[in-house]
């Protein structure tokens, strides 16, 4: 799991929050055919409150197929994990 701050605060309190961290931390955070979405759900596990963040191609999409990239957990404390 990798713990990472942002903006010098150790908790992330929303979804908003949270797809402004995974932007700041993966090189497709720079890429505008990247977006990024969330179901706006507080989930729970063994390690702490997250919010599943979805990463997808929109040019992919817009082509037909789903463009998913990738579901990264995302926890209040600044950890992520590929979901």
């Amino acid at each position: 799991m990798n713990y990472l701050k942002l903006n010098g605060c150790s908790l992330i309190q929303d979804q908003v929050l949270e797809e402004v961290f995974l932007k700041q931390q993966f090189p497709e955070g720079k890429d505008s055919d990247v977006s990024f979405g969330t179901d706006n759900k507080l989930l729970t596990d063994d390690n702490g409150a997250y919010y599943v963040i979805q990463l997808v191609s929109i040019s992919t999409r817009v082509s037909g197929k789903t463009g998913t990239l990738g579901y990264y957990k995302v926890y209040q404390a600044g950890n992520y994990r590929l979901y």
